[in-house]
């Protein structure tokens, strides 16, 4: 196999792993470039498919292989109705996580993607829980000690033996994207083998431990001190965010 091809660039083998995260990081800055005016039309729908095509690492991975998916869904019959474009439009958002926390856009928000639908219940005694992200809510400790205190178990770590896994709505400093890391992935890495773990999101939390199930997630605000933990990081937090 060459080592360089006809215009004297590496061969694409040697690289793959490098255009991938290039591709995986571009996709999520596409849909929240798109998102910007909370509109999304049909030549922007066009313009994501033949992105695809010239960056074909992006739909080998989760979240693109998603996107990927939707978009050959919508122009299997050639025709883009309004109902597909609003299809569209939804999954971008969970995809980028814009689309139920009252937060400024230029906050990383965590992918409301991986959540799991229909919301499991959720069950606290002997059930093993991990959390990923910032919380909105207060510091990861504090919920460490909300599950411990109702009969839970904590790990830093996503294990097979895992039963929850809670990501919080901000994103973390740490993580390989803007909207997800490697403990997502992991978890939906096993979900796909068959561990039966169950990823919820930090309302969904919230909602078990004080028993707010009538509140909906519009409740949810991110203070300015959960802002600038998540950009800044407190001096506890570590690699175990990512």
């Amino acid at each position: 196999m060459a080592i360089l091809d006809d215009n004297g660039q590496p061969n694409w083998i040697f690289n793959s792993a490098r255009r991938k995260a290039r591709a995986e990081s571009e996709i999520i800055g596409l849909c929240k470039g798109i998102l910007a005016d909370n509109i999304v039309n049909e030549s922007e729908a066009k313009f994501l498919t033949k992105w695809f095509k010239a960056n074909h690492e992006a739909s080998t991975t989760w979240p693109g292989n998603v996107l990927l998916a939707r978009l050959n869904t919508i122009y299997q019959d050639g025709i883009v109705t309004p109902e597909e474009l609003i299809d569209l439009h939804l999954l971008l958002k969970q995809m980028t996580g814009l689309i139920s926390v009252n937060a400024p856009i230029a906050v990383n928000l965590s992918s409301t993607l991986p959540l799991d639908s229909p919301v499991p219940p959720v069950v606290f005694q002997d059930k093993l829980f991990c959390i990923t992200g910032a919380l909105a809510f207060g510091p990861r400790k504090e919920a460490e000690e909300l599950i411990v205190g109702r009969g839970g178990k904590f790990h830093k770590s996503v294990i097979l033996d895992l039963d929850y896994l809670v990501i919080g709505v901000i994103s973390s400093r740490d993580w390989k994207q803007t909207t997800h890391g490697n403990k997502i992935l992991l978890a939906l890495d096993y979900k796909k083998r068959g561990q039966p773990i169950n990823i919820i999101s930090e309302e969904t939390f919230i909602d078990a431990v004080f028993g707010t199930a009538d509140k909906g997630s519009e409740d949810l605000i991110i203070s300015e001190e959960t802002i600038i933990d998540a950009v800044f990081g407190p001096a506890d937090k570590g690699s175990e965010d990512l």
